[in-house]
């Protein structure tokens, strides 16, 4: 207790003294910081200080009757797991019938409010000769530091999640999941930035058993809208303590959602930013189904979880374009080996021969087109990754232009191609390298797809995003060994040059392995084309 606490307090109880020894009992016990509660033989409340009404989230004022506040103090006590408590094992019943409960702890959960967390201690009020006349059951709120606890639990847990993830997918529900329990939230998401579409996507979630926002939650959320949305757009935390209240509206079509969402059990929102550095990469989100009044704490809270996870996606990252760099690398060095040697060790030969054969030039000149062609797609990736590959940009029907290469594959790969393509899909691009996108990613599925096999080609449009699907029926590589791999089917110039033609778009793509047979690759263009 501070020392002008304590100096007021001292003032009141010289003041109560005077006006008689129950006034002095009243405020002297009112001046405690722990919640007392005084019951009588029959158990009904006698006396509740101002700190029993602050740990029940109670107006200070006398709004609320001593019998309805002993009710509700029956009622809401649980063990601290949230199973119900028989009312024979309540502390103040267990001191009526003359025991002493030294620091049990106790749930307490009132309607609408956060729950509570308290230590309890109660004792029987005796007369000289033995008799007990009441029980006296004092509450020491423990909640925050059973939070803080539970928070540092949860630090651990998500460390321990990153350390093992080599992907969003291995952590991103296991992150939400820590988060929800260590804050006693039913609900907790993970929502992250797609690049390519300009909106977030969920990652991962977690909903408390029996619980569920599906009904909802959105597929996407754009820039700007909802708390989630916003905290994107401004990069700022963002704490909603109770969605009903009118005082508190991001955006104007807020209130018609929050009365959605509060029919769902939704009170309180708490949003942080999933970060990089200075960019946002997605955004935290918690959600309670009571009132936050500690809204500055779980913001600092849950932002060193953001932060961790924000750690991760940059290493991650970080590791995805080390492997890129050095599977670049790795191509040239294969290419240079065996795209261009033979074919300038053929030309030498070809020409210490010229003088004595004539047919020999024939040979020069298959040669001279071979390292021409190789020559040309070194010279385009170099500048399509330097920045200044000057891309063509107009209207390309990208259904029109995949069932082409299609049909120029004809039959003699000996491998069925299968076709769900649209009649028409439009995007803004370069048609030439386009082309040469789609006939890389489709022959080498073709290609690493045994004679009789299937290969399967898909395109759809998702809202702002063109996407095309390629799966073949190849050699499989196991969880272990994909990172190996990788580099055995993506060898030669051809790829990396489709990955940069792809990336100049302002797409992605994305090859993913079976365990057993086949390779999946995904190229999603924005139908809007390149920006900048």
């Amino acid at each position: 207790m501070s020392t002008d606490h304590a100096r007021g307090a001292s003032t009141g109880c010289e003041e109560a003294w005077r006006d008689g020894p129950d006034a002095f009992t009243s405020a002297l016990v009112d001046s405690m910081q722990t919640g007392v509660a005084a019951f009588d033989g029959s158990g009904r409340l006698v006396l509740a200080n101002s700190s029993l009404r602050t740990l029940y989230q109670l107006p200070a004022e006398e709004a609320t009757t001593l019998e309805t506040l002993g009710q509700l103090i029956r009622e809401s006590l649980t063990y601290p797991d949230g199973s119900g408590m028989p009312p024979v094992e309540h502390p103040m019943e267990r001191a009526l019938r003359g025991e002493t409960v030294e620091r049990v702890e106790v749930r307490i959960t009132v309607p609408e409010g956060l729950p509570r967390y308290a230590e309890a201690t109660a004792r029987p009020i005796r007369t000289p000769d033995g008799r007990t006349l009441g029980a006296v059951t004092s509450f020491r709120d423990i909640t925050a530091r059973l939070r803080a606890d539970r928070f540092r639990e949860c630090e651990l847990r998500v460390a321990r999640a990153l350390a093992g993830a080599t992907s969003v997918a291995d952590v991103g529900s296991a992150l939400a999941r820590a988060v929800a329990s260590a804050m006693s939230w039913p609900h907790a998401q993970l929502w992250l930035i797609d690049e390519v579409a300009d909106v977030m996507r969920l990652a991962g979630h977690w909903d408390a058993p029996g619980r569920s926002l599906d009904a909802v939650t959105p597929p996407t959320i754009a820039r700007g809208w909802g708390v989630a949305g916003i905290v994107w757009d401004t990069g700022e935390p963002m704490w909603i303590p109770d969605v009903l209240r009118t005082d508190q509206v991001p955006t104007s079509d807020f209130p018609s959602r929050a009365r959605r969402i509060a029919a769902d059990g939704v009170r309180a929102v708490v949003c942080v930013p999933v970060r990089d550095g200075h960019a946002v990469l997605g955004v935290l989100t918690g959600i309670a189904d009571h009132r936050e009044a500690d809204g500055s704490k779980l913001m600092v809270q849950l932002s060193t979880i953001a932060n961790q996870f924000g750690h991760f996606l940059s290493r991650l990252r970080a590791d995805e374009l080390a492997h890129e760099l050095a599977r670049t690398r790795d191509d040239f060095f294969t290419m240079v080996g065996q795209e261009l040697r033979t074919p300038l060790a053929s030309i030498v030969r070809t020409v210490e021969e010229l003088a004595t054969a004539d047919p020999g030039l024939q040979a020069v000149g298959r040669d001279a087109a071979s390292v021409g062609a190789v020559l040309d797609d070194l010279l385009d990736l170099t500048a399509l990754e330097g920045g200044a590959g000057g891309l063509e940009v107009r209207a390309v029907d990208l259904a029109v232009l995949v069932s082409t290469a299609i049909d120029d594959l004809g039959e003699a790969s000996g491998v069925l191609v299968h076709r769900a393509l649209p009649a028409h899909l439009l995007v803004q691009g370069d048609d030439r390298r386009l082309r040469h996108v789609v006939d890389t990613v489709l022959g080498n599925g073709v290609r690493y797809t045994p004679e009789g096999g299937d290969v399967y080609v898909g395109l759809r449009h998702d809202p702002g995003v063109a996407e095309l699907t390629v799966v073949d029926s190849g050699i499989g590589v196991p969880p272990g060994a994909r990172r190996r791999s990788q580099r055995v089917r993506d060898t030669g110039v051809g790829l990396s040059l489709t990955r940069a033609v792809v990336r100049a778009h302002g797409g992605a793509i994305d090859v993913t392995y079976g365990d057993h047979s086949g390779a999946t690759v995904v190229v999603r263009l924005p139908i809007s084309g390149p920006t900048g």
